[in-house]
């Protein structure tokens, strides 16, 4: 049997990341006609009724059980049958990709160039102006300078040519990933992952949207005085 699914990755979790699911496949695939009730597979498994019941009911919606209710008997009871013991499954994991963020979301941050780095920082570009890598000369604590050189990733080298200037207001990480089109989930991480690392070497400030709006309102106050 095959299975080609378009599971989010919250469905695959809970269907197959957990202690349940797999013991319930192999009970039942070792009854007679691979068929048994909740209350059959529960006493046979040492688990739950109303367990087994989640998880019997979650293998039917993706189609790996068929399940009958049977009036004439005491109970009223329903049986679930396994398809096939040989259960071959096809993830389509762009699919998934597309909600993977759901649980592990990126803090929108708003950032821009830290003011007074260079010549502490030396920047080697490429023919178009990208930045391909940077230079950080920092002087420890026994008063001695070290080098440090990072290589930038392409996606890593869009992001940073749209860092705002020290002169420039602030702009949130998600609208310069928008800018950068950097779009899905996974390289968004990544570039959050170097936004970090810029953070920490002191090449770029962070910034929280109080700060941002009292700066904004600031240089409004002093326009309207010009004017």
């Amino acid at each position: 049997m095959q299975s080609s699914w378009g599971l989010s990755y919250e469905e695959f979790q809970s269907l197959f990341l957990n202690n349940f699911t797999l013991r319930i496949l192999v009970a039942l695939s070792q009854f007679e006609n691979m068929c048994g009730s909740a209350s059959d597979i529960a006493s046979i498994l040492g688990i739950h009724i109303s367990t087994t019941k989640k998880y019997l009911e979650l293998l039917t919606e993706y189609l790996l059980l068929e399940k009958k209710a049977v009036p004439n008997k005491p109970g009223r009871p329903t049986f679930y049958t396994l398809k096939s013991k040989d259960i071959n499954l096809r993830l389509d994991l762009d699919n998934m990709s597309q909600n993977f963020h759901a649980k592990t979301s990126i803090p929108n941050i708003s950032i821009r160039e830290k003011k007074g780095i260079y010549p502490q920082i030396s920047l080697f570009m490429d023919k178009r102006g990208f930045v391909h890598g940077i230079k950080i000369r920092k002087k420890t604590k026994a008063q001695r300078y070290v080098t440090q050189k990072i290589e930038l990733s392409t996606i890593e080298s869009r992001f940073f040519r749209l860092i705002p200037h020290p002169t420039m207001e602030p702009e949130s990480f998600y609208k310069l990933c928008t800018k950068a089109k950097i779009t899905d989930y996974v390289s968004q991480k990544m570039v959050f992952n170097f936004v970090q690392k810029l953070l920490k070497l002191g090449i770029i400030k962070e910034f929280h949207e109080t700060g941002i709006k009292s700066r904004s309102n600031n240089y409004n106050k002093e326009r309207n005085v010009n004017e």
